[in-house]
């Protein structure tokens, strides 16, 4: 089957299947419900297109293919297409979007950890790494209490990936699981009533990326369930946001491809 053959088959697949999913995700058979399961699903549809489109994009680059030449295959010019799939190292405030200050600034420290690393991308490793250094704020305080320093984020870095050799002022990417854990980050914010997302939010949704940073404390014996526990112990006086952060929000079943 040719290339237009096979975008054709997933034009015409979704709709039906999709519907059937909202359906069986809806928490109650009221549309409203049923529309908030149809959310959710084009949410994790779009984080699923936008992974597949980066991790082509990633691949043409190492092949040395220009960003022209990647613009010319969307349809849009080479300003767009970079901007589209790299961050500046000088990318301005309030980035990324809906995030309080001290996840920001755990941010700002994880470009720096990239840069510091001369690697070409933002992993969730720089991730955890920009949140543990930021003892004052909840997740930090969190992750000291279980025993993860800063240091051992660090040597595991090391250990996991090495040192890279891209220059500093270089213009660097997002790994993928990086941008579905900011869009997952927001989740839990929401989950818990908050309008933005803040550094326990981004921690969760890191530890729950299946990415280098959830190795790493899991190497260190801390998975999601006492994250979640020692972050709600940390709320004695905030027993509602202590339990929604316990529980975390609905778990979306994975979509099933068709054979």
């Amino acid at each position: 089957m040719g290339c237009q053959g096979k975008l054709d088959k997933v034009r015409s697949l979704p709709l039906d299947e999709a519907i059937l999913w909202a359906e069986r995700r809806a928490t109650a058979p009221e549309p409203l419900a049923r529309l908030a399961a149809a959310a959710e699903l084009a949410d994790e549809l779009r984080e699923v297109s936008e992974e597949l489109v980066g991790h082509f994009v990633a691949r043409a680059r190492e092949a040395d293919c220009s960003w022209a030449g990647i613009g010319n295959a969307f349809g849009v010019s080479r300003q767009a297409a970079q901007q589209r799939f790299t961050m500046s190292a000088a990318r301005p405030a309030p980035w990324p979007e809906r995030f309080e200050a001290d996840a920001r600034t755990a941010i700002a420290a994880a470009l720096d950890e990239m840069r510091r690393f001369r690697h070409n991308y933002l992993g969730t490793e720089h991730i955890l790494l920009g949140l543990v250094r930021q003892q004052e704020t909840l997740a930090g305080t969190a992750l000291r209490h279980l025993g993860l320093s800063e240091q051992a984020v660090r040597c595991a870095i090391e250990e996991f990936i090495g040192y890279g050799e891209t220059p500093t002022n270089a213009t660097h990417g997002i790994a993928p699981r990086v941008k579905r854990s900011f869009e997952r980050a927001r989740r839990e914010a929401s989950h818990a009533k908050h309008r933005c997302a803040r550094a326990e939010h981004l921690l969760l949704a890191i530890a729950t990326s299946d990415g280098v940073a959830t190795q790493i404390l899991e190497r260190h014996g801390i998975d999601e369930t006492t994250l979640r526990d020692q972050l709600a112990q940390l709320l004695p006086d905030a027993p509602e946001i202590a339990a929604a952060l316990r529980q975390g929000p609905r778990r979306r079943p994975r979509l099933r491809r068709s054979s």
